[in-house]
């Protein structure tokens, strides 16, 4: 069908259809939690790099892979809290992947943010997040990584946020179950911190009121520690602490002088749980539960007919990962609360191996995946000398996604090798998750529904009236979306406010649609405003100088990731005596083509006195060199015989198909210039690199000419009851580039990951296997993923060259 009589088809449509507007939450509806996991190939990159991640989402309360949300808004943020990068993430069956390319962003370290429109419900307490570390390049340009075969991601730069000055170091003490208790022993578990938040090492004595010396602590690295103490009637307690070498003193909390205390020991196969009193004119009827991801496991009455008594828990009964145990009385009014952590050893392993020890370079290597039955896996290959220790998707779901703040180095906690891990992750528990529960906060400021899970694409709006602007009610509105899946043409009705609601359209890209408002008589009415796509402001939990210093690696570290990298892939690169530096920028067109500019731009601001040009074929006629006018069977210019590909607002046309440019340069080159504030053209050269490249086509250098439009606020606002603009849809991610053979992995040169594969399916009994060529590197395989009964499984393989 001719666009021009779909686009009078569109507006001509009228529906009577009820308008479509958000629906309210049934009150029988049963109220669910998600949480999301990025796997990303690194944690520490160089300018130019582009950052791969595979997204996964679960139930929050089993990790269960769920699909009830299909949009991930994925958000690349500076230290300033600036978002430098958005991208909208299309999710079949609970998991989708994308990607980020690093080349516009100065070095620092990011904060990479994952959620649902859904969970904006409860705040951010199940948002993703975790730490990016950005490394200054030499030449700060695209890296061989960036020569996949699809779109880019746009990352916009912005200006660096000063640092904040640092508060003083502090140190804090947590007793167990909640309160410190005259007459009854009890753990104490020490968090120091400096100004910004972070562990501190110290070194401190508790003193009584008189000045007796009860106990000592000796803080580790993270700033952790415990002690024993018996707080004495009467008495108050305070801490000598040395923090950088510095003597401090900190009060510690008051002890009741009536109360309870509880105190967890965890074996093998038991979590015995003695809950004791210090006066018998308490209460002697109160209540145990044991809850895990805010589900109810356990809910006991017990008899405090003494002034202890110990309760038994089978481990096997309680699955793996954070749970809370808590005493209530018979007012329903907690006393104690204390997170556990239940281990079930072997769970979450995964087994790796290849089919050689060693590889050389371009030698195909066979990667086998054993672990649970049609387990969702994703592989990332890096090179060993920047594959640093990251914090995988068993530490996450399973215990940081479960406390309160940034939890560094979770994958300690899980590391075998690691004999002091139930300890260190108790201290973690008693002080980080310390009263202060995810699922505790919900119930206690209740939930109130606002944001509904998204299908796909949503467009929604407002009618107005063009000289009052009241809103317009009962007004057909249709909306064509040429690149939409399941149906171009769309409809819904404004509602008593003016408003509209199209849900669930799928499209990649940035799209072209076309709508209309019409009433009943089928007559054109009203004004259409949409709203902005969705995004959450962004806000620092720290200043400047704690992301700076909290790097995933440490100073130290990156210095050396850094040096690997730079000695492994200089920004320049000798070809016959000549050097040739990486200074010119770089286009990636649709299908995959990399181009280079070769000349020298020229660039118009539009001015109102340029109105006596009329059209945009006629301004660039008359103002930019080398322009040509078409051919009697052609629209718009010629510039050395060939016709400019068209970007709107930096966004590239679709040209492949003969009659749609056409139809867009009729649309675009006839439109007034004064509907234009800027015009950029670029020369460029490149060689065909796409998917649908031929042997005689690969390699040759060829021209392209790029024309880029910049239009004014309202350039598509012709007339009133009709709108056209360009919309965001999910994000097109890029596929990683496989080399073939040995003369491709050569022309790939240098990359830090050497392969990634976002989508790995094991079979029925656990299996799966992936195949890619060495590089010439000793690489790190790293798999992650999680089973359909919710289970996160991880492993790790280093592959010898």
């Amino acid at each position: 069908m001719p666009k021009h009589l779909l686009w009078l088809l569109l507006l001509l449509t009228v529906c009577r259809a009820k308008a479509q507007t958000a629906a309210p939450v049934n009150p029988n509806f049963k109220l669910f939690f998600e949480k999301t996991y990025l796997h990303t190939d690194r944690d520490v990159y160089l300018q130019g790099d582009t950052l791969w991640f595979k997204a996964y989402l679960v139930n929050a309360q089993d990790n269960i892979p769920i699909a009830t949300s299909n949009n991930l808004h994925v958000e690349l943020i500076d230290a300033g809290a600036t978002i430098r990068g958005s991208e909208v993430i299309k999710l079949d069956n609970s998991s989708g992947h994308g990607d980020f390319i690093l080349d516009t962003v100065p070095a620092g370290t990011y904060r990479l943010r994952a959620y649902t429109n859904w969970m904006r419900n409860f705040g951010d307490n199940f948002f993703f997040e975790k730490r990016i570390t950005l490394l200054p390049s030499a030449s700060g340009k695209a890296t061989a990584n960036n020569a996949a075969k699809a779109g880019t991601a746009s990352v916009t730069p912005a200006p660096v946020t000063a640092p904040a000055t640092p508060s003083a170091p502090t140190v804090r003490f947590f007793p167990e179950g909640g309160s410190l208790v005259e007459g009854l022993g009890s753990i104490v578990a020490v968090k120091a911190e400096d100004g910004d938040g972070l562990g501190l090492p110290a070194t401190g004595a508790i003193l009584s009121a008189a000045g007796d010396t009860v106990a000592h602590f000796n803080c580790d690295a993270e700033g952790m520690a415990l002690f024993a103490l018996l707080p004495v009637a009467g008495q108050s307690y305070k801490a000598v602490v040395l923090l950088n070498k510095k003597p401090a003193t900190f009060q510690l909390p008051s002890a009741l002088k009536e109360g309870l205390a509880l105190q967890i020991r965890q074996s093998d196969s038991l979590l015995t749980t003695v809950i004791s009193r210090n006066s018998t004119s308490m209460p002697t009827a109160y209540r145990l539960t044991v809850k895990h991801g805010g589900v109810s496991l356990i809910s006991q009455d017990i008899q405090l007919t003494g002034n202890q008594l110990a309760a038994r828990i089978p481990t096997a009964t309680l699955p793996e990962g954070v749970s809370a145990v808590t005493i209530y009385d018979d007012q329903n009014k907690p006393h104690c609360e204390r997170l556990v952590y239940i281990h079930h050893p072997g769970q979450s392993n995964i087994s790796l191996n290849t089919n050689k020890k060693v590889y050389k370079t371009s030698e195909p290597v066979t990667l086998n995946i054993g672990t649970k039955p049609n387990a969702n896996l994703s592989v990332a290959v890096v090179d060993q000398s920047v594959a640093l220790q990251q914090d995988d998707i068993a530490a996450y779901l399973l215990l940081g996604s479960e406390l309160r703040g940034q939890i560094h180095h979770a994958a300690r906690y899980f590391d075998t090798t690691n004999v002091n891990r139930f300890k260190q992750v108790d201290m973690l528990l008693l002080t980080q998750g310390w009263r202060d529960f995810v699922w505790r906060r919900l119930i206690d400021s209740g939930i109130h529904i606002s944001y509904m899970m998204e299908e796909g694409i949503p467009i929604d709006g407002k009618v107005t009236d063009d000289n009052t602007e009241s809103p317009i009610p009962n007004l057909n509105l249709s909306l064509f979306a040429p690149e939409a899946k399941g149906g171009t043409l769309q409809s819904a009705r404004s509602d008593a406010d003016g408003r509209f609601h199209f849900p669930g359209l799928i499209w990649y890209g940035k799209e072209n649609i076309k709508m209309a408002a019409l009433n009943d008589k089928g007559v054109k009415q009203g004004s259409i405003q949409l709203d902005k796509n969705l995004t959450v402001a962004a806000v620092a939990p720290m200043a400047f100088n704690k992301l700076a210093k909290q790097d995933s690696i440490g100073i130290a570290k990156a210095g050396q990731v850094q040096l690997a990298l730079d000695a492994k892939r200089p920004d320049v690169t000798q070809l016959k005596e000549v050097k040739v530096r990486a200074n010119r920028s770089s286009v990636v067109l649709r299908g995959g083509k990399v181009l280079t500019t070769w000349g020298d731009q020229q660039m118009f601001n539009i001015t109102p006195d340029d109105k006596q040009y009329k059209t945009l074929e006629w301004y660039l006629l008359q103002k930019m060199k080398g322009a040509t006018q078409a051919g009697a069977d052609d629209n718009g210019i010629y510039y050395m015989r060939k016709q400019p590909l068209l970007f709107i607002n930096d966004v590239e046309l679709n040209m492949d198909d003969t009659a749609q440019a056409n139809a867009y340069r009729i649309q675009y080159y006839n439109m007034p210039i004064t509907k234009f504030k800027k015009i950029v053209f670029k020369p460029m050269i490149g060689t065909d690199h796409s998917l649908n490249a031929t042997k005689i086509t690969e390699g040759q250098l060829q021209d392209y000419f790029l024309l880029y439009l910049y239009l004014v606020d309202d350039a598509t606002i012709d007339n009133p009851g009709s709108l056209q603009t360009f919309r965001d849809g999910y994000y097109q991610a890029r596929v990683f580039y496989k080399p073939a053979n040995e003369k491709e992995v050569t022309k790939a040169g240098y990359r830090p990951t050497i392969h990634w594969e976002p989508d790995v399916h094991a079979d029925a009994s656990g299996h799966a296997s992936i195949n890619f060529l060495n590089n010439g590197e000793a690489g790190k395989v790293i798999v992650q993923g999680i089973t359909p009964a919710g289970v996160p499984v991880s492993g790790s393989l280093v592959i010898g060259h």
